[in-house]
């Protein structure tokens, strides 16, 4: 993710000083990985804590990023007319006969370990 978020800061020209903040700033934020259950303290060790305000714009840029580096190969491999996102919930469109949904499903499952 600190590699997707510095290419988008690269692209949009921000000076070097204010990425190393902002990488360093991104950082800070996404170890204070924590959340109460049952009045207990949790900390999470993998992934980030549901309902933490940095990780929703963490997942959006990293799914925006996949998208846009997965997503027109897939289509075209897998003959899908259309892919449609809300958040985390996905709508894909394809013709049954020509499309096996199991093997989309398969394939958008190893662009990521997580």
């Amino acid at each position: 993710m600190q590699e997707i978020l510095a290419d988008i800061l690269k692209q949009k020209l921000i000076d070097s000083q204010t990425q190393c903040e902002l990488l360093n700033w991104r950082e800070v934020i996404i170890k204070q990985n924590y959340f109460t259950n049952n009045k207990s303290i949790v900390i999470q060790n993998g992934g980030l804590a549901m309902g933490a305000p940095s990780s929703s714009i963490t997942a959006e840029i990293f799914l925006q990023d996949t998208e846009h580096s997965h997503l027109a190969c897939l289509s075209k491999m897998h003959n899908i007319v259309n892919y449609f996102r809300y958040v985390d919930d996905i709508l894909v469109i394809f013709y049954p006969n020509h499309t096996n949904i199991q093997a989309i499903l398969d394939d958008f499952n190893t662009i990521t370990p997580n």
